[in-house]
């Protein structure tokens, strides 16, 4: 008797090659899937496999037969997904680009609890830059994607913002003053400057030029955002970062809003060849938008 399972088996069988890796791969024994391929056999009247001590490999026969089972699994597949969209379920891939400070900001906790709702569906995010993830949306890499202060009138859906800020070592002569005090952007043109760009071409350094007071001491240029911090903290300079970047523990750094600097707004976008389940994980977002992570 022949089953969908026993066809999955066969036909991993041929994918890796050994009876062992693809009987792994279901979860049963090898003498388990040994015996399936034997019945299989028996019941067509017709070896689909030759056999060696490396390798198991198709029959001319067998390669047409598991042509035509691979064709029929992908149209029960595809029967499946159909009956899962009308029940209002998902399948398939979702491919989300962005910057791993807004995946901390609760986006992972919404992406996590979308999946369990459907289960079918795997959601995959990708690190990339502004500039990165800009190219990918339009070349159809990823189906949405992150971006940064959308321009006015492009279909992105608004998920948050947040502050730009001064931080600073504790001791530095400016960190005297309160906290809740902004600090002029050209009060901290001729300091020591380290840049942290998190991939992005809008970060500390583009916000002081475009605030009229370009950084003229620029002593080192990061990636990672915690390591600019903790070199802040250890009296290498001062910097200029999303608040939404700052550490938990920060004994030893001193932070002050920047005076004059318009929030760093980030919004989903939508490649132009988006998918059906990509969609529903927008359209899922954008019901959840205000809630309480």
């Amino acid at each position: 008797m022949m089953n969908l399972m026993h066809w999955r088996l066969m036909l991993a069988v041929a994918e890796c090659g050994t009876v062992t890796e693809a009987a792994r791969r279901h979860g049963i024994t090898q003498s388990g899937a040994s015996q399936v391929i034997r019945q299989m056999e028996q019941t067509l009247g017709a070896e689909l496999f030759v056999r060696d001590r490396r390798r198991t490999r198709p029959t001319a026969l067998g390669e047409r037969v598991l042509r035509r089972a691979r064709g029929m699994l992908d149209e029960l597949d595809a029967i499946r997904r159909l009956a899962n969209e009308g029940r209002g379920l998902c399948e398939g891939k979702v491919v989300v680009a962005g910057f791993p400070s807004v995946f901390a900001q609760g986006l992972a906790r919404r992406l996590d609890d979308f999946r369990l709702l459907h289960p079918g569906l795997d959601v995959l995010w990708l690190e990339g830059g502004d500039a990165e993830i800009e190219e990918w949306l339009a070349e159809g890499r990823v189906d949405l994607g992150i971006v940064l202060n959308p321009a006015a009138g492009r279909d992105a859906m608004l998920l948050g913002e947040d502050g730009w800020v001064a931080a600073l070592p504790g001791d530095h002569p400016l960190a005297s003053r309160s906290s809740s005090l902004p600090l002029a952007p050209a009060a901290l043109a001729d300091q020591p400057f380290i840049v942290a760009s998190g991939g992005c071409d809008l970060n500390g350094e583009s916000v002081m030029r475009a605030l009229g007071a370009a950084p003229a001491n620029v002593r080192l240029r990061l990636r990672d955002w915690d390591s600019a911090l903790a070199m802040v903290k250890g009296g290498l300079g001062v910097t200029v970062a999303p608040e939404s970047v700052l550490p938990d523990n920060r004994h030893g750094l001193r932070v002050f809003p920047l005076e004059g600097a318009p929030p760093r707004r980030f919004a989903l976008a939508a490649s132009g060849m988006a998918s059906p389940q990509a969609a529903a994980l927008r359209d899922w977002l954008a019901g959840r938008s205000g809630t309480d992570d």
